[in-house]
């Protein structure tokens, strides 16, 4: 409200400056899964894109139907949810060593031979 009879390009830098920050850091889950799991299993790659891909889009016309049925507020403490979950997961994920499994390692190694040796 302290903003609100301010000069358009003052509102404009207000926004920005309020959902950068948010936007950054809701959108580093995804980069930082990829990282995790790439390093696990880089057969995953594609299939994690995809899977990516399609939540999004879901999720999208999921939040209309739970804002239009339970309200904006409804929406919002579901998608904080997804998120703490998506966090609780990654932690999860990432506990253990960074090494790649030894069938994922054997794979990784068996493809760069085949690059190598063509």
């Amino acid at each position: 409200m302290a903003f609100q009879d301010a000069v358009t390009p003052t509102r404009i830098f207000v926004g920005v400056g309020i959902l950068f920050p948010l936007g950054f850091l809701m959108g580093m889950a995804f980069p930082l899964g990829m990282k995790s799991a790439s390093g696990k299993a880089s057969n995953l790659t594609p299939w994690l894109w995809g899977i990516n891909g399609a939540t999004s889009v879901c999720a999208s016309v999921l939040a209309v139907v739970i804002s239009l049925y339970a309200g904006i507020s409804a929406a919002f403490w579901t998608g904080v949810a997804c998120y703490a979950v998506a966090v609780i997961a990654f932690l999860g994920a990432s506990r253990g060593t960074n090494e790649p499994r030894a069938g994922v390692a054997a794979e990784i190694a068996a493809a760069a031979t085949l690059t190598h040796s063509t």
